[in-house]
C-alpha cells in the first residue's frame, strides 16, 4: 500500500512538472504566421527574394515582413503568444545571437500590438527594437509599440495596457511601465535630439546630472524630457549631452549638460532602402547644435533653441 501511494505521488508530481513547463514553455524555433490580410510579403535572411503570405507559413529568424496600408497579419511566437502587425508596417523577427530564448523585433515602421501570456517570462525573452528606443517585456501582458514619422524626426508610441515593460535609449532609460502607461519618444535620425513625452501615468526617467551622477526624473501627462547630443570638437569618442527637464506648462524645470563616453553598440536592419535602425545607445553619426547650459532650476518659461524638426504635435504644448 505505501508503495502504490509512493508511486501515485510520483506521478502526480511527474505530470504538475510536465503541466507547469508546457505552461511556460519557450518560443517555437519558427514563427508562424496567420490571419493574413493583404499583399503581405516575406523576405527571408540573406535573400534578396520575397514571397506572398497566405497564412500558416512557419518562417525562421531573420525574415522581414511587410504590410500593405490596408494589410495587416499575425505572429504566433507559440500557442499563446502573438504579435499583430498593423498596415503599412516593416518587421524583423529575428533573435539574440548570443541568446535564443530572447526574440529581437525591430520595428522600422509600422504598429505592433503584443499579447504575452502570464509567466511568458519565465522561458522567454521579447525586445523591440526601434530606432529612438528599445522596450523590454518584462512580464506577459498586453502592449503596443509603433513609429511613425513626423517631418524629419523619428517618433514611437509606447502603451502599456497590463503587464510590465522597460525601455532604453541613447542617455536614458525608464525602469517601469505599467498600468495603462504611456510615452511618446521622437529622435532625429542621428539621435542628436531626443524628445520623450508622457502621454499617460506617472512614471520615472532615468537621466543624469551635470555632475554625471544618475538621477530620476517623475514624469506625468504632458511633461517632456528634451536630450541634445553633440560630439565633443576636442574628443572625438566623447559626447557632450544637455537634458532639459520640461513641466506640462512648457516650463524648463532643470538643464544638466554632461560629458558622455561613445556607447557600444548593437544591431542594425534594413529600412526599405532608409537608414538602418542601430540598437538604441549605439552612437549615431552626426550632431547636433544646441544651448550651452549648466545644472539649474527654475519655475518660470524658459526659451531654449532646439535643433530644427523638433515638431510639436497639434493640441500638445
Amino acid at each position: 500500500m505505501n508503495n502504490r501511494w509512493m508511486k501515485l505521488i510520483v506521478l502526480g508530481c511527474m505530470l504538475a512538472g510536465f503541466a507547469h513547463r508546457n505552461a511556460t514553455a519557450a518560443f517555437a524555433p519558427l514563427v508562424q504566421v496567420i490571419d493574413v490580410k493583404g499583399a503581405c510579403t516575406a523576405q527571408l535572411a540573406d535573400s534578396n527574394e520575397t514571397k506572398d503570405l497566405k497564412g500558416g507559413e512557419g518562417l525562421a529568424y531573420g525574415t522581414t515582413l511587410r504590410t500593405p496600408a490596408d494589410g495587416s497579419l499575425v505572429l504566433l511566437l507559440s500557442a499563446d503568444d502573438k504579435i499583430t502587425i498593423g498596415g503599412d508596417a516593416i518587421v524583423v523577427v529575428s533573435q539574440d545571437p548570443a541568446n535564443n530564448t530572447l526574440k529581437l523585433i525591430r520595428l522600422h515602421r509600422g504598429k505592433l500590438d503584443l499579447n504575452l501570456k502570464k509567466d511568458y517570462e519565465k522561458e522567454n525573452g521579447l525586445r523591440v527594437i526601434t530606432r529612438c528606443v528599445a522596450v523590454n517585456a518584462r512580464l506577459g501582458g498586453i502592449y503596443a509599440v509603433e513609429a511613425t514619422t513626423e517631418a524629419d524626426l523619428r517618433v514611437v508610441t509606447i502603451t502599456c495596457a497590463s503587464g510590465e515593460l522597460d525601455a532604453d535609449g541613447p542617455d536614458f532609460k525608464i525602469p517601469l511601465l505599467k498600468d495603462n502607461d504611456g510615452i511618446t519618444i521622437a529622435c532625429a535620425r542621428d539621435r542628436s535630439f531626443i524628445r520623450l513625452r508622457c502621454i499617460s501615468g506617472k512614471f520615472g526617467v532615468q537621466i543624469k546630472d551635470s555632475n554625471g551622477a544618475e538621477r530620476i526624473a517623475e514624469m506625468i501627462t504632458d511633461s517632456v524630457i528634451k536630450i541634445l547630443r553633440k560630439k565633443s570638437d576636442t574628443d572625438g569618442s566623447t559626447w557632450i549631452v544637455t537634458v532639459l527637464e520640461v513641466d506640462p506648462e512648457g516650463n524648463v524645470l532643470v538643464a544638466d549638460t554632461y560629458p558622455s563616453t561613445e556607447p557600444e553598440g548593437g544591431g542594425s536592419g534594413d529600412d526599405d532602402g532608409d537608414e538602418p535602425i542601430d540598437e538604441p545607445g549605439e552612437t549615431p553619426q552626426g550632431g547636433g547644435t544646441f544651448p550651452t547650459t549648466t545644472s539649474s532650476t527654475t519655475t518660470s518659461t524658459t526659451t531654449t533653441t532646439v535643433p530644427p524638426g523638433d515638431i510639436t504635435p497639434v493640441g500638445r504644448s
